[in-house]
């Protein structure tokens, strides 16, 4: 009786073995997809960063609402690097607005712990 009860496991389970099994080229063509998807994923989260909060430090000669007009867009979100550059760059363009043209500021910039820190360094006397 034990013998028919395994042989009648053994060729229920054959069969469904057979209709589910995966060729090399499928193998070959889920990994390609797979290696893809995780390619795009590593770029996607490199370039971009949660951003909570934006503080900006050195600037004397910009207004405070003008910096805040400035950087409220890009808080409580995820930015990439381009965004950064163009937030960068929005900050030098204000500076000329007052007076002041981009090879007398200096900003740099760096992420720590979901806040975006923007340094700005004023050439000294510098004011419009």
């Amino acid at each position: 009786m034990k013998r028919i009860i395994y042989l009648i496991l053994i060729l229920m389970m054959f069969p469904s073995g057979l209709c589910l099994a995966t060729s090399p080229d499928q193998i070959l063509r889920m990994q390609e997809i797979l290696d893809k998807e995780r390619e795009f994923r590593k770029r996607t989260e490199e370039d971009r960063s949660y951003i909570e909060q934006i503080i900006v430090q050195g600037s004397d000669v910009l207004p405070e609402e003008e910096i805040v007009k400035i950087i409220t867009p890009y808080e409580d979100r995820f930015i990439s690097r381009i965004e950064i550059e163009q937030l960068v760059a929005q900050i030098k363009t204000a500076y000329e607005k007052c007076g002041l043209s981009r090879s007398m500021v200096e900003i740099s910039h760096s992420i720590q712990q979901e806040k975006l820190i923007i340094r700005i360094k004023e050439r000294a006397g510098v004011r419009p």
